[in-house]
C-alpha cells in the first residue's frame, strides 16, 4: 500500500529513532558475551590458526561435544570474518551487523503488516514490537539467535507478501527464499526439523496462484534445494573427515533431557535400555545440579562402556528419545506441557523489561529485586526512573498477554467465522485469514518442536513477531471501533460542558 507524506515522514522519523536507541545502547552496554558464546568464538579461532579440522574428525577420542562436531559452522564462520576484518574488536561489527540486519527485518514485518490489515499504524506497531522486544537484546549478544531469527522472519514476511498479492513466485525468487531457511539452517541446526513447519505456505501460495501441477513441482522442489544441496553437503563433508554421515551432534545433550527430567519424579526410563541399564547412578540431588553433568554421565558410559563415538550417541539419543514416548506417553507429555511456561505470554510486546535485562546482562545487577526495594529505591534515592520502568514493564505485560490470548483463540474463530461467512467453501475464504492461520500453525510447530525436547523464550523469536501481526489483523478493527466510541465520548462531553 502506497504511504502518505506524512506516514512516510512518521516512518522515517521512527527508524531513525531505532536506530539512535539501539547504538545508544550498544555504546553504552557493549557487545553482550555469555557462557554459550565462548562455544562460537573458540570454533571461530580454530578456523583461522588450524586447517586439519576440515579433514580430519576424531569423534571416538572426542566424543564429548567435539567443537567442529557439536554446533552449526554458520556463527562460528561469521564471527571469524569478523575477526579477519576487524580484529579485537570482531564482536562489535558482529553486533552491529545483527542489529542492521534486525532493522531490516524490522522494515519487512512493518510491509508485511501494513499490507495484510491496510493500516499504518499496525505496520508501526508491530514493527516496533519487534524491534524493542526480545529481539533487541538478543541482537547485542554474541549467539545465533539474533541472525537467524532475522532470516527467518524476512522469509516469512516474503512468503506472506507475495501470498498476500496473489502473484506467481518466479523460480528464482523460490530459490532465494530456499537461500535464507538454508541459511538460517547454517546458523542453527535445528532449521533442519523446522524447514518443514514452513512447506504447507509456501505449497499453498505455489497451488493458489499455478494451474500445472508440472510447473508447481518445479516451483516448490525450487523452494527445497538450496535446503536439500547444504544439507546434504553437510552430511558429505562430516563423511569425508570422520567417516561418519551426519550434520551435528547436538543429540548428545538436547534428546536426553526429558530422561533427567523424569528421573526427578523417580522413574527411570532407562531401567531396561539396552545400553542404559548399567550405567552409574546420577549426580544427586537432581533439583540442584545442572542437567548437563548428568547427560555427560550418560555419554561416558556409551562412549566408555559400550564404544559408541559421538555421532553415535546422538543417534541413540534420538532412538531413546522416541522410545520414552512409546513407553512413556502420559510422562512425556507431561514433560513437554511443562516446558510452556505462562512467561510465554510476556514476550509479544516487552520493550522495558528488553533494556532492563540489556542492563541485567551486562553488569550483572539488578536494580530491584522486589517491589519493597524498588518502593524504598524511590523514596530515598529518588529513583523515578526505576518506577517508570516498573510501571512500563507491566503495561506491556498486559498489552502482551493481550496479544497472545487473541493470537491463540482470536486467529482460529476469525478463520472459522469467516469460513463459515463463505459457506465453508475453501475457494471463497480471504488469503489473509488462510495467511495469520498458517502463521498460527507455525507459531505453534515452533512452539510444540521445542517443547518437546528444551524450550527457551529466545527459541521463539523466529515466530512471535508473526503471531502480533496475525493478532493485530484480528485486534485492529475492534480496536478502531473503541476509540471511535471513546472519540465521541470525549467529544460529546466537551460539548455538554462548553453549553
Amino acid at each position: 500500500m502506497e504511504m502518505s507524506d506524512l506516514q512516510k515522514k512518521i516512518a522515517w522519523i521512527t527508524g531513525g529513532f531505532l536506530i539512535l536507541l539501539k547504538a545508544m545502547f550498544l555504546i553504552v552496554y557493549g557487545p553482550l558475551h555469555l557462557p554459550d558464546s565462548g562455544g562460537y568464538t573458540v570454533f571461530a579461532d580454530l578456523m583461522l590458526s588450524k586447517s586439519d579440522w576440515l579433514h580430519s574428525l576424531d569423534l571416538k577420542t572426542n566424543y564429548w561435544q567435539d567443537l567442529t562436531a557439536f554446533r552449526s559452522i554458520g556463527y562460528p564462520a561469521f564471527i571469524a570474518l569478523t575477526k579477519i576484518i576487524s580484529g579485537p574488536s570482531y564482536d562489535w561489527l558482529a553486533v552491529i551487523f545483527q542489529i542492521s540486519l534486525s532493522l531490516v527485518t524490522s522494515y519487512f514485518i512493518f510491509r508485511l503488516a501494513h499490507m495484510l490489515t491496510e493500516r499504518f499504524w499496525v505496520g508501526m506497531f508491530c514493527a516496533l514490537a519487534h524491534a524493542l522486544s526480545q529481539g533487541m537484546l538478543m541482537d547485542q549478544c554474541i549467539l545465533t539467535d539474533s541472525i537467524n531469527t532475522s532470516l527467518l522472519l524476512i522469509l516469512a514476511c516474503s512468503i506472506g507478501m507475495g501470498f498476500l498479492r496473489n502473484e506467481t513466485p518466479l523460480t528464482r525468487k523460490l530459490i532465494g527464499l530456499g537461500l535464507l531457511m538454508a541459511l538460517a539452517f547454517l546458523v542453527r541446526e535445528a532449521g533442519n526439523q523446522l524447514q518443514f513447519l514452513y512447506w504447507p505456505v509456501v505449497a499453498y501460495w505455489i497451488v493458489q496462484t499455478t494451474t500445472s501441477w508440472k510447473q508447481r513441482s518445479v516451483l516448490f522442489v525450487s523452494f527445497l534445494l538450496p535446503m536439500l544441496l547444504f544439507t546434504q553437503v553437510y552430511k558429505g563433508w562430516n563423511e569425508y573427515r570422520s567417516g561418519e554421515r551426519f550434520i551435528t551432534t547436538a543429540g548428545q545433550t538436547t534428546m536426553f533431557l526429558p530422561a533427567i527430567e523424569i528421573k526427578k519424579k523417580g522413574i527411570n526410563v532407562f531401567e531396561n535400555d539396552e545400553y542404559l541399564k548399567d550405567m552409574p547412578p546420577y549426580r544427586e540431588p537432581l533439583d540442584q545440579v545442572f542437567p548437563i553433568l548428568n547427560i555427560q554421565i550418560i555419554n561416558k558410559h556409551l562412549a566408555e562402556t559400550h564404544g559408541l563415538n559421538g555421532a553415535d550417541i546422538s543417534r541413540y539419543g534420538f532412538k531413546s528419545y522416541f522410545k520414552n514416548w512409546f513407553n512413556y506417553p502420559l510422562l512425556m507429555l507431561q514433560y513437554t506441557l511443562s516446558e510452556i511456561r505462562e512467561k510465554q505470554a510476556f514476550v509479544t510486546f516487552m520493550p522495558f523489561e528488553t533494556m532492563m535485562k540489556i542492563d541485567f546482562w551486562a553488569t550483572g545487577y539488578k536494580p530491584f529485586d522486589k517491589k519493597r526495594n524498588l518502593f524504598k529505591k524511590v523514596k530515598d534515592e529518588s529513583r523515578y526512573d526505576l518506577l517508570a520502568a516498573y510501571i512500563g514493564r507491566h503495561i506491556s505485560r498486559i498489552i502482551s498477554v493481550v496479544l497472545t490470548i487473541t493470537f491463540v483463540f482470536g486467529v482460529p474463530i476469525t478463520l472459522i467465522q469467516h469460513w463459515k461467512g463463505r459457506a465453508y467453501k475453501v475457494s471463497q475464504v480471504d488469503p489473509k485469514y488462510i495467511l495469520i492461520f498458517m502463521y498460527w500453525l507455525i507459531y505453534f510447530g515452533y512452539t510444540s518442536a521445542y517443547a518437546m525436547v528444551h524450550l527457551e523464550q529466545r527459541y521463539l523469536l523466529p515466530v512471535v513477531s508473526l503471531s502480533v501481526v496475525a493478532a493485530m489483523f484480528v485486534l485492529a478493527e475492534p480496536l478502531e471501533r473503541l476509540w471511535a466510541k471513546v472519540h465521541s465520548l470525549i467529544n460529546r462531553g466537551s460539548s455538554t460542558h462548553g453549553g
